[in-house]
């Protein structure tokens, strides 16, 4: 029960997104590791967490992928048949590995074992984005949108890039212009569709955000199984002026 405490501890200030929160996210999955060293949720929250370090940028990537590995041999070997473990699992082999065919096997477990669960749902349309199933994928995000209506707007960014991805470039002018990731994507549909000005107003509005932005940057942590998904990706952001 004390390892079961940590877990939630670390749950909840994982959901904080703060750097001070993401560190006691960390250490207390730790602590809950030390207690029972095979407690397959501990070491997902754990590594979970370290993921999270990464994306916001809160630890040197070197650090951050040398502890993650460990961590995920620990929650390998202790995920059994438990869908938060197997959604986990989904994202670290997505992002660190590419390993898609490991990819689909525990994004396909974590949805048998949970097909309600609105991160999970969500996850499946976003990795089938990822996976070269752009039209398909949309069909996951917009019902994990209904699951979770709380969620709804955080998750239309990924609609929007999976209507994106599907070349169907009206559809992604209506998700929530969040953040200079969204706005690039927008700055290339309007850049397919021949729309200069639009093209050329979201491209400012990226670099206005983000001064050093790069096509090639985004690439790099842009898990796509398909070459022409990524060069499709290259090539409209050109065309929509931004940094190669």
């Amino acid at each position: 029960m004390a390892a079961y405490d940590y877990v939630l501890r670390a749950k909840d200030h994982h959901h904080k997104h703060t750097k001070e929160d993401n560190a006691k996210a960390i250490e207390m999955a730790q602590k809950a590791i030390e207690l029972d060293p095979n407690y397959s949720l501990a070491h997902a929250w754990h590594s979970c967490s370290l993921g999270q370090a990464l994306g916001a940028g809160y630890m040197a990537e070197e650090t951050v992928v040398e502890r993650i590995r460990k961590a995920e041999n620990g929650l390998a070997a202790n995920s059994q048949d438990d869908a938060e473990c197997h959604r986990i699992l989904t994202e670290l082999n997505l992002a660190f590995h590419r390993d898609f065919d490991k990819v689909r096997f525990h994004q396909d477990r974590a949805y048998a074992l949970n097909p309600n669960d609105p991160r999970i749902v969500s996850q499946r349309g976003e990795t089938r984005m990822w996976l070269g199933e752009a039209a398909e994928a949309i069909g996951w995000i917009e019902k994990a949108m209904q699951l979770d209506p709380s969620e709804a707007e955080r998750r239309a960014k990924h609609l929007g890039q999976a209507h994106y991805v599907a070349r169907q470039y009206q559809e992604p002018s209506s998700a929530p212009r969040v953040g200079h990731a969204q706005h690039a994507y927008l700055a290339a549909c309007h850049a397919a569709l021949g729309n200069e000005t639009e093209a050329a107003a979201e491209t400012a509005l990226v670099l206005e955000s983000n001064p050093n932005y790069s096509i090639a940057a985004a690439l790099k942590r842009a898990p796509y199984a398909l070459e022409s998904d990524r060069e499709h990706q290259r090539e409209t952001m050109l065309k929509a002026g931004l940094p190669a």
